[in-house]
């Protein structure tokens, strides 16, 4: 049997996921990342390699692999086989989720020394029960190992298979031991292990993963003491969460977005096949020591240590129902950001950033990697590999706590681009007037219970059904039917294929502001409005590439993957057509100018400067966001505090209705969807943070004024590329239920009589091999 990853679902509301779709492609080609076709080829290839491996007993070298644990491994026999075909055997296939049940929640009172059912003999086989499944319930056949006083949970005990099987998901609920007599340690290799019994070049601090990539390694397990250790489970994660910190109210929220579990490296009754092709004896020794693998037992004896080896792979996208209003972009997993400067006790608050190297870390492998990411210390997605040893507490036999964990820090960047560029305008509107509309059928039916008859008020409760039927199909993702992952060829709509600024342009400004700085302050000067200036740009379908700090780009080039990633990388990069890799070298902008009495006489203004910035935006909320977020709503504070202002009223009124409809003894939830609340509370609360970096050499090729139907028209052509030493690293755009980034150019255009224009032009950053 080969060991699988298994993806396990997050438990915190969430929900189905539809495509997203747009109607009009606004002149763009059709092009969009498609990773399905990468996904495809590698199973392909995988398949491929596996029917060679499975070929006939009789061949021998590259042709004969020892699938699974071997009693008598010959490693002359492994080592025939060429490094290709050894460091391509990774096993990614979903078990199912029955099976998985089976496997990593056996109870801990079963006999683990009863033989294996007799799978040909039912009768026999039916009374058997060796794993524990969904229906069954935990065996009360219990063996105490000898000369142990160790508890085991009886099967009576509240901690039910319910509970049991839960436990990977919320075991970060669970309390803490952190027992002296046992170590954990987790170790990242740069390769798959291929011999146990050899030492392994341990992955680089600054490694960073992308999607697809594949995480090698083991974790070790060491009872210090004297005496025999029991434990319960043994699970060894890759887990991916979300953090933000509320410094005013001094409180922390987090939402876990992933975790993947290795069967074959937790414990599980037998032995399960490594991920890898590594072929050892089980409960062999290896050159340090360490005993390969775990007793069935579930027992560490004293001054022993056992090793188990793990690998896990990046996923191309997460589980649909990770985001339960239905934006497929939440389901795109989000490049690290930060560290989680309240995990273990504060420890990772004391990583200070070296002002020379632009990053910082703790010094220890597994340590997270601080950078320069704007990520102002109260936000943080973060990866990690966990490996978790749980037991009883000794204070209370019927209550499960983590004996002993370990956690080796994982630093994640996305390949390439998904994220499309849109304006969020019209799903809000959209969202508003739902929830009005809501409010006025919750408003009647408060109406019609104190004022109307039973037959009246019979007829709106089927009218009110029919209607949620129909609200519940609303999709604020605002598309349907959309292949995954997404391009910027729709941009949310016709509207959104450009952005444009205006200005009212006064001729005389500029010699009346020199007049009052002068003293002049009774002045008179006949400014009038000469004039209506639009500045606009369209929407560019390229990119800007990732940055990061020189040392972490030098650390992470190409040319330095291993075999496996650099496999992956040509799986990813040949799924991008070269119009897609094209990165950002310049913007065109349109200037036009119409006079306010439509007379081409009015000369046009002259401009005397334009700059370029980078516009950052970090959004977040501690309730997940209901609609996909751009930069168009939060360009200024007023606006934003203006969308804030708009649901705090929205929530104001649906408190007042709660608290009337409770008055009444009359169900809300009823009448008005529960998800509206939450909703609500999501938009009044959110945040953004807003940064500008002088982070480009930019240089203008500009034309001149034309007239044309009654208005003046020119281009200016802004050529720009990142400079050479930034201090801020630049992560790609994202977006997820409860934090985005997103980006802007922002560029300004001073014209000579003092005036300015702002322009604010989306844009994506993206991470590939700079073209």
């Amino acid at each position: 049997m080969s060991s699988r990853n298994c993806s396990i679902d997050n438990q915190l509301g969430q929900s189905h996921i539809a495509n997203d779709q747009e109607d009009q492609d606004n002149g763009f080609e059709d092009e969009r990342i498609d990773y399905t076709n990468a996904m495809l080829r590698e199973r392909k290839k995988s398949q491929e390699i596996l029917s060679k491996l499975n070929a006939s007993q009789g061949e021998l070298g590259s042709n004969k692999v020892q699938i699974g644990f071997a009693q008598h491994v010959n490693d002359d026999h492994f080592k025939q086989m060429d490094t290709k075909t050894q460091n391509q055997l990774v096993f990614d296939v979903l078990p199912s989720f029955e099976m998985y049940h089976a496997f990593q929640f056996t109870s801990s009172t079963e006999n683990s020394n009863v033989e294996p059912p007799d799978y040909f003999n039912t009768q026999e086989s039916c009374g058997s029960e060796s794993f524990m499944t969904m229906n069954d319930e935990p065996s009360s056949h219990a063996t105490t190992p000898a000369n142990t006083s160790f508890h085991s949970i009886p099967s009576s005990s509240p901690l039910s298979e319910d509970i049991e099987r839960n436990i990977v998901d919320r075991s970060h609920t669970l309390p803490h031991i952190d027992s002296d007599n046992l170590q954990v340690s987790v170790h990242v290799t740069k390769d798959v292990p291929l011999y146990p019994r050899k030492k392994y070049e341990m992955e680089s601090m600054l490694k960073e993963y992308t999607s697809g990539d594949v995480v090698h390694g083991y974790v070790v397990v060491d009872n210090v003491s004297d005496k025999p250790i029991q434990f319960q489970m043994f699970h060894v994660t890759l887990e991916g969460y979300i953090t933000i910190i509320d410094k005013e109210n001094k409180k922390q929220f987090i939402k876990r977005f992933l975790t993947m579990v290795d069967m074959s490296a937790s414990w599980s009754p037998g032995c399960v096949s490594p991920t890898a092709n590594i072929s050892f004896e089980p409960l062999s020794k290896d050159q340090e020591g360490c005993i390969l693998g775990l007793r069935n037992d579930r027992i560490i004896a004293p001054h022993t240590k056992h090793k188990k080896f793990f690998a896990f792979k990046f996923p191309y996208n997460l589980l649909d129902n990770v985001c339960r209003h239905q934006q497929e972009v939440h389901t795109l997993l989000p490049p690290s950001l930060g560290v989680d400067i309240l995990k273990n006790k504060g420890k990772f608050s004391e990583i200070e950033l070296n002002p020379v190297l632009n990053y910082g870390h703790l010094g220890t492998r597994g340590s997270p990697v601080l950078t320069k990411d704007l990520s102002q210390r109260k936000l943080c997605v973060s990866y990690s590999i966990n490996a978790k040893l749980i037991g009883v507490s000794p204070k209370n036999p019927t209550t499960l706590s983590v004996l002993k964990e370990d956690e080796y820090a994982l630093r994640f960047i996305p390949f390439g681009f998904a994220v499309p560029l849109f304006s969020s305008k019209k799903t809000l509107d959209t969202m508003s007037e739902s929830i009005e509309h809501g409010f006025e059928m919750a408003k009647r039916v408060l109406k019609l219970s104190i004022e109307g008859n039973a037959d009246e008020v019979q007829k709106f409760d089927l009218e009110i059904k029919t209607r949620q039927l129909k609200v519940s199909s609303i999709d604020y993702s605002g598309s349907v039917n959309q292949s995954f992952p997404l391009r910027n060829k729709h941009f949310g709509g016709s509207d959104f294929s450009k952005v444009e600024a205006q200005l009212t342009y006064l001729e005389g400004k500029s010699k009346f502001l020199n007049m009052l700085k002068n003293g002049q302050r009774k002045a008179s000067l006949n400014v009038t409005k000469s004039g209506l200036i639009t500045v606009s740009a369209k929407i560019p379908k390229d990119g800007l590439p990732y940055r990061s700090p020189s040392l972490l780009r030098k650390t992470n080039e190409v040319s330095k993957l291993s075999e496996i990633g650099l496999k992956n990388y040509d799986t990813l990069s040949s799924s991008l057509s070269m119009n897609e890799k094209q990165k950002l070298t310049f913007l065109k902008l349109h200037l036009n100018f119409i006079p306010s009495d439509n007379s081409l006489e009015v000369i046009p203004p002259s401009i005397k400067f334009v700059k370029a910035s980078l516009i950052v935006f970090n959004i977040y909320s501690p309730s997940p966001i209901p609609i996909k977020l751009s930069q168009d709503l939060f360009l200024k504070e007023k606006d934003l505090q203006r969308l804030k202002a708009k649901f705090q009223n929205y929530h104001e009124t649906f408190t007042d209705l709660q608290a009337k409809f409770k008055s009444n003894s009359i169900d809300i939830n009823s009448y008005l969807d529960k998800s509206i609340l939450q909703d609500i509370k999501s938009m009044k609360d959110l945040q953004v943070d807003k940064f500008s970096i002088q982070a480009f050499d930019y240089s203008i090729d500009e034309s001149t004024w034309e007239s044309s139907h009654g208005s003046w028209e020119r281009d200016v052509n802004l050529s720009l590329s990142f400079k050479e030493k930034i201090p801020e690293t630049l992560i790609p755009n994202f977006q997820s239920c409860v934090l985005s980034r997103v980006y802007s150019i922002g560029v300004e255009i001073g014209f000579k009589n003092g005036q300015t224009s702002e322009l604010f032009v989306p844009i994506r950053i993206r991470n590939f091999d700079d073209l």
